[in-house]
This record gives structure tokens, C-alpha cells and sequence, in this order.
């Protein structure tokens, strides 16, 4: 029991102290694009990023569902220039793992015709166990990831 104890006091040493009480810590976010070129012709087409979400899951439990809120710098052609900020509620299943210092990696697909070239904040929204528990985050506005210096993407 004090065993247990002392290791979840060091996991929540390694958790962003912003996250802490979260069932599901956000670690890194990033748009990882498939090689790709400006199409000349709209007949070309567009290659679409997906969203790299890095998190830990700090439940205890293994996880059915997560549901997100990314917000995405977007533009409504490939030939805009400025890029708008959006959000996009994306979910992903199957976190098997309830090892809870083990680092996960997901590749969430972006849905087509966004034209996403950054990232710049993800919100855990909702997280539903294997056990049928669930968490939301009304009133847990900390379980977020701002993330700095991907809004851009450079060949």
C-alpha cells in the first residue's frame, strides 16, 4: 500500500502540475504530414496531416475511448495565405495499457478538406473506461495542452 502510494506521488511528479487530477496527461501534439506538393490543378489531390497526439494514462485503468478538442490553424484553400484558428472534436479508442508512466503516441486522422497546417491547443473533453465509468471535463478546464512553435509547417 505505501509502495503505492509513493509511486503514484512520483508519477505525479513526472505529470505537467497544470494536468494534475486528469484521468488522461496530454504530452505533446503535432501534425505529421505524408510527403507531399502544391497541386498546380484542382484535380490534384491535397495530402491531409494527421494529428500526433502524445499522453500518458494516469486512470489506473484501461481506457475504452478519449474524445478531444484540438485547435487547429486552418485555411479554406491550400492558396490562402492567412490561416484561421478552428476547433475539431476528434475521438480515439483503444488504450489497452493502464500502465500509467508508460508515454503513448496516437495518430488521429484529420477529416478531409481542412487544409490544418498547425496545431495549437488540445482539450481532453471526455475519457470512458473498459469498466463503463466515464470522465468529462466540466470543470476541469486544466486537462489542456497548449502547444508552442507548430504552427507552421517549413520544407
Amino acid at each position: 500500500m505505501e509502495a503505492q502510494a509513493e509511486s503514484r506521488l512520483q508519477l505525479w511528479a513526472l505529470s505537467p502540475p497544470s494536468q494534475a487530477g486528469c484521468p488522461v496527461v496530454l504530452t505533446s501534439a503535432q501534425l505529421n504530414w505524408p510527403a507531399s506538393y502544391l497541386p498546380v490543378t484542382s484535380a490534384e489531390k491535397v495530402t491531409e496531416p494527421n494529428l500526433a497526439l502524445g499522453f500518458r494514462n494516469s486512470s489506473g485503468k484501461a481506457i475504452r475511448s478519449v474524445t478531444i478538442t484540438a485547435r487547429l490553424l486552418g485555411k479554406q484553400s491550400v492558396y490562402q495565405l492567412d490561416a484561421n484558428a478552428f476547433d475539431l472534436r476528434l475521438t480515439f479508442s483503444g488504450v489497452d495499457t493502464a500502465d500509467e508512466a508508460a508515454e503513448q503516441l496516437r495518430e488521429i486522422r484529420v477529416p478531409e478538406k481542412m487544409y490544418a497546417y498547425g496545431v495549437t491547443r488540445v482539450s481532453l473533453q471526455q475519457v470512458l473506461l473498459t469498466d463503463g465509468t466515464f470522465w468529462t471535463a466540466f470543470g476541469h478546464g486544466n486537462c489542456r495542452l497548449d502547444v508552442q512553435g507548430s504552427t507552421e509547417r517549413v520544407k
